[in-house]
């Protein structure tokens, strides 16, 4: 099976939250981790 390649794959992160910083929110958390497996 080939290696998955996400070169020409772009995206948006949108991060909307009720939580006062510097209080992480979820979504900001999940979204980190979503980036951090594409770079």
């Amino acid at each position: 099976m080939p290696e998955t390649r996400y070169e020409d794959l772009r995206a948006l992160f949108l991060n909307w939250t009720l939580k006062r910083s510097p209080e992480p929110s979820t979504t900001e958390g999940l979204a980190e981790v979503s980036r951090r497996n594409l770079e």
